[in-house]
Protein backbone atom coordinates (compact mmCIF):
# COMPACT_ATOMS: atom_id res chain seq x y z
CA UNK A 1 0.00 0.00 0.00
CA UNK A 2 1.49 3.43 -0.95
CA UNK A 3 -0.34 6.23 0.53
CA UNK A 4 0.71 9.53 -1.35
CA UNK A 5 -0.38 13.43 -0.32
CA UNK A 6 -1.55 16.23 -2.29
CA UNK A 7 -0.24 19.54 -2.04
CA UNK A 8 -1.62 23.18 -1.16
CA UNK A 9 -3.25 23.95 1.96
CA UNK A 10 -4.94 22.43 3.31
CA UNK A 11 -3.55 19.55 1.67
CA UNK A 12 -5.60 17.76 -1.86
CA UNK A 13 -5.21 16.98 -4.80
CA UNK A 14 -5.99 18.84 -8.15
CA UNK A 15 -8.65 16.97 -9.29
CA UNK A 16 -10.57 19.44 -10.42
CA UNK A 17 -10.29 23.57 -11.06
CA UNK A 18 -12.35 23.61 -7.67
CA UNK A 19 -9.15 22.80 -6.06
CA UNK A 20 -7.30 26.14 -6.93
CA UNK A 21 -3.50 24.44 -7.52
CA UNK A 22 -3.00 25.28 -11.06
CA UNK A 23 0.03 24.16 -12.54
CA UNK A 24 0.25 20.92 -10.44
CA UNK A 25 -0.54 17.55 -12.44
CA UNK A 26 -1.01 15.07 -9.62
CA UNK A 27 -1.52 12.17 -12.11
CA UNK A 28 1.45 12.68 -13.42
CA UNK A 29 3.00 12.37 -9.72
CA UNK A 30 1.45 9.12 -9.54
CA UNK A 31 2.24 7.87 -12.79
CA UNK A 32 6.41 8.76 -11.49
CA UNK A 33 5.71 7.65 -8.15
CA UNK A 34 4.49 4.35 -9.64
CA UNK A 35 7.94 4.67 -12.06
CA UNK A 36 9.93 5.15 -9.31
CA UNK A 37 8.91 2.54 -7.08
CA UNK A 38 8.80 -0.39 -9.73
CA UNK A 39 12.52 0.78 -9.35
CA UNK A 40 13.49 0.00 -6.14
CA UNK A 41 10.89 -2.64 -5.34
CA UNK A 42 9.17 -6.00 -6.31
CA UNK A 43 5.21 -4.39 -8.07
CA UNK A 44 3.20 -6.68 -10.35
CA UNK A 45 2.51 -4.06 -12.99
CA UNK A 46 -0.90 -6.24 -13.36
CA UNK A 47 -2.22 -5.54 -9.85
CA UNK A 48 -2.02 -1.46 -9.33
CA UNK A 49 -5.33 -0.03 -8.07
CA UNK A 50 -6.14 3.21 -7.60
CA UNK A 51 -8.39 4.18 -4.55
CA UNK A 52 -9.62 7.20 -2.27
CA UNK A 53 -12.06 8.91 -0.34
CA UNK A 54 -14.04 12.59 -0.93
CA UNK A 55 -11.57 14.42 -2.56
CA UNK A 56 -9.24 11.62 -2.99
CA UNK A 57 -12.10 9.55 -4.75
CA UNK A 58 -11.97 12.13 -7.43
CA UNK A 59 -8.17 11.73 -7.41
CA UNK A 60 -8.36 7.90 -7.73
CA UNK A 61 -10.93 8.13 -10.55
CA UNK A 62 -8.77 10.55 -12.69
CA UNK A 63 -5.93 8.96 -12.47
CA UNK A 64 -7.37 5.47 -13.14
CA UNK A 65 -8.70 7.36 -16.68
CA UNK A 66 -5.51 8.92 -17.53
CA UNK A 67 -3.38 5.60 -16.54
CA UNK A 68 -5.62 3.30 -17.82
CA UNK A 69 -2.89 1.65 -19.61
CA UNK A 70 -1.44 0.43 -16.02
CA UNK A 71 -4.03 1.01 -13.57
CA UNK A 72 -6.24 -1.78 -13.07
CA UNK A 73 -9.19 -1.08 -11.16
CA UNK A 74 -10.53 1.97 -9.35
CA UNK A 75 -12.41 2.13 -5.83
CA UNK A 76 -14.08 5.33 -5.28
CA UNK A 77 -15.89 6.26 -1.84
CA UNK A 78 -17.50 9.76 -1.85
CA UNK A 79 -16.60 10.89 -4.60
CA UNK A 80 -16.57 10.95 -8.30
CA UNK A 81 -14.44 13.35 -10.08
CA UNK A 82 -14.78 14.69 -13.68
CA UNK A 83 -14.72 13.09 -16.69
CA UNK A 84 -11.02 13.76 -17.72
CA UNK A 85 -9.62 15.62 -20.75
CA UNK A 86 -10.26 13.29 -23.63
CA UNK A 87 -13.58 11.80 -22.07
CA UNK A 88 -14.47 8.11 -22.79
CA UNK A 89 -11.15 8.06 -25.15
CA UNK A 90 -9.63 5.86 -22.83
CA UNK A 91 -6.88 3.23 -23.31
CA UNK A 92 -8.98 0.50 -22.04
CA UNK A 93 -12.17 0.31 -20.21
CA UNK A 94 -11.61 0.21 -16.30
CA UNK A 95 -13.45 -1.78 -13.93
CA UNK A 96 -15.01 0.86 -10.82
CA UNK A 97 -16.53 0.01 -7.49
CA UNK A 98 -18.23 2.83 -5.65
CA UNK A 99 -19.90 3.90 -2.04
CA UNK A 100 -22.00 6.48 -1.74
CA UNK A 101 -24.12 7.66 1.44
CA UNK A 102 -27.68 8.52 0.50
CA UNK A 103 -27.08 11.34 3.70
CA UNK A 104 -24.50 12.39 2.20
CA UNK A 105 -24.26 16.29 3.52
CA UNK A 106 -22.27 17.39 0.82
CA UNK A 107 -23.97 15.68 -2.49
CA UNK A 108 -27.21 17.12 -0.95
CA UNK A 109 -25.17 20.82 -0.08
CA UNK A 110 -24.49 22.60 3.04
CA UNK A 111 -26.02 24.77 4.74
CA UNK A 112 -22.93 26.40 5.51
CA UNK A 113 -21.72 30.75 3.74
CA UNK A 114 -19.61 29.85 0.58
CA UNK A 115 -17.45 32.38 1.60
CA UNK A 116 -16.82 30.07 5.23
CA UNK A 117 -15.66 26.97 3.07
CA UNK A 118 -13.63 29.52 0.38
CA UNK A 119 -12.25 30.88 3.70
CA UNK A 120 -11.77 27.11 6.04
CA UNK A 121 -10.57 24.90 2.60
CA UNK A 122 -9.57 27.55 0.03
CA UNK A 123 -11.68 26.02 -2.70
CA UNK A 124 -14.36 26.63 -5.15
CA UNK A 125 -17.66 25.62 -4.31
CA UNK A 126 -19.57 23.74 -6.68
CA UNK A 127 -23.31 23.87 -6.78
CA UNK A 128 -24.35 20.18 -5.70
CA UNK A 129 -27.87 20.60 -6.70
CA UNK A 130 -26.86 21.11 -10.37
CA UNK A 131 -24.19 17.63 -10.72
CA UNK A 132 -26.46 14.54 -11.94
CA UNK A 133 -27.72 11.81 -9.44
CA UNK A 134 -24.99 9.15 -8.39
CA UNK A 135 -26.59 6.44 -10.53
CA UNK A 136 -26.33 8.60 -13.44
CA UNK A 137 -22.70 9.18 -13.18
CA UNK A 138 -22.42 5.40 -12.75
CA UNK A 139 -24.29 4.45 -15.51
CA UNK A 140 -21.95 6.51 -17.75
CA UNK A 141 -18.95 5.03 -16.58
CA UNK A 142 -20.64 1.57 -17.67
CA UNK A 143 -21.71 2.94 -21.09
CA UNK A 144 -18.51 4.07 -21.34
CA UNK A 145 -17.42 0.25 -20.15
CA UNK A 146 -19.29 -1.19 -22.78
CA UNK A 147 -21.64 -3.12 -20.33
CA UNK A 148 -25.09 -4.16 -20.73
CA UNK A 149 -27.69 -1.64 -20.37
CA UNK A 150 -29.19 -2.76 -17.19
CA UNK A 151 -27.64 -3.39 -14.11
CA UNK A 152 -28.31 -6.12 -12.08
CA UNK A 153 -29.39 -6.09 -8.34
CA UNK A 154 -27.47 -7.10 -5.68
CA UNK A 155 -28.68 -8.99 -2.41
CA UNK A 156 -29.19 -5.84 -0.03
CA UNK A 157 -27.78 -5.66 3.80
CA UNK A 158 -29.87 -3.93 5.85
CA UNK A 159 -29.52 -0.61 4.23
CA UNK A 160 -27.00 -1.68 1.47
CA UNK A 161 -28.71 -1.86 -1.44
CA UNK A 162 -26.13 -2.12 -4.82
CA UNK A 163 -26.59 -3.11 -8.48
CA UNK A 164 -23.42 -4.50 -10.85
CA UNK A 165 -22.77 -3.81 -14.33
CA UNK A 166 -21.95 -6.75 -16.31
CA UNK A 167 -21.14 -7.81 -19.87
CA UNK A 168 -18.82 -5.44 -19.84
CA UNK A 169 -15.82 -4.83 -22.13
CA UNK A 170 -12.62 -6.80 -21.18
CA UNK A 171 -13.91 -7.99 -17.91
CA UNK A 172 -14.58 -3.70 -16.87
CA UNK A 173 -17.42 -4.46 -14.31
CA UNK A 174 -18.80 -1.15 -12.56
CA UNK A 175 -20.35 -1.62 -9.00
CA UNK A 176 -22.48 0.79 -6.63
CA UNK A 177 -23.42 0.28 -3.48
CA UNK A 178 -25.76 3.10 -2.25
CA UNK A 179 -25.65 3.02 1.83
CA UNK A 180 -28.79 4.16 3.51
CA UNK A 181 -28.44 6.79 6.19
CA UNK A 182 -24.82 6.60 5.01
CA UNK A 183 -23.11 10.08 5.02
CA UNK A 184 -19.77 11.00 4.45
CA UNK A 185 -17.04 8.78 5.40
CA UNK A 186 -15.83 5.66 4.73
CA UNK A 187 -18.16 2.64 5.36
CA UNK A 188 -16.72 0.51 8.07
CA UNK A 189 -14.44 3.19 9.26
CA UNK A 190 -15.03 6.12 11.40
CA UNK A 191 -17.54 9.01 11.34
CA UNK A 192 -16.59 12.03 10.54
CA UNK A 193 -18.23 15.52 12.91
CA UNK A 194 -20.58 17.24 10.92
CA UNK A 195 -20.55 14.77 7.88
CA UNK A 196 -23.37 12.17 8.80
CA UNK A 197 -22.57 8.30 10.04
CA UNK A 198 -20.05 6.56 8.12
CA UNK A 199 -22.30 3.14 7.50
CA UNK A 200 -20.90 -0.26 9.62
CA UNK A 201 -23.14 -2.36 7.36
CA UNK A 202 -20.25 -2.80 5.19
CA UNK A 203 -16.85 -2.72 5.09
CA UNK A 204 -16.04 -0.80 2.11
CA UNK A 205 -11.83 -1.76 2.60
CA UNK A 206 -12.95 -5.83 2.45
CA UNK A 207 -15.23 -5.04 -0.52
CA UNK A 208 -12.98 -3.41 -2.88
CA UNK A 209 -10.27 -5.62 -2.37
CA UNK A 210 -11.98 -8.47 -3.32
CA UNK A 211 -13.61 -6.68 -6.54
CA UNK A 212 -9.38 -5.52 -6.83
CA UNK A 213 -8.48 -9.14 -6.99
CA UNK A 214 -10.98 -10.01 -9.79
CA UNK A 215 -9.72 -7.64 -12.07
CA UNK A 216 -6.16 -7.63 -12.91
CA UNK A 217 -4.72 -5.83 -15.26
CA UNK A 218 -5.92 -7.09 -19.39
CA UNK A 219 -8.27 -10.10 -17.84
CA UNK A 220 -10.93 -10.68 -20.18
CA UNK A 221 -14.66 -11.92 -19.47
CA UNK A 222 -13.91 -15.56 -20.58
CA UNK A 223 -10.79 -15.66 -18.91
Amino acid sequence: MVYPKGSSSPLRWNAAPVARIENVDDVQFVSDMIADLSAVAAVDLDRIYATGFSNGADMAYQVGCRLAGRVAAVGVVSGLGPEPPGGGNLARPVPLIAFFGAADPLAKGLSIPTWLIDLLLNVSVELKESSPPTETLIGQVAERNGCDGTPEPLPATGGVHGIRYTGCRDNAEVVLFTLEGGGHGWPGGPSIPLLGEASAEIDASKVMWTFFMEHPLGKSADE
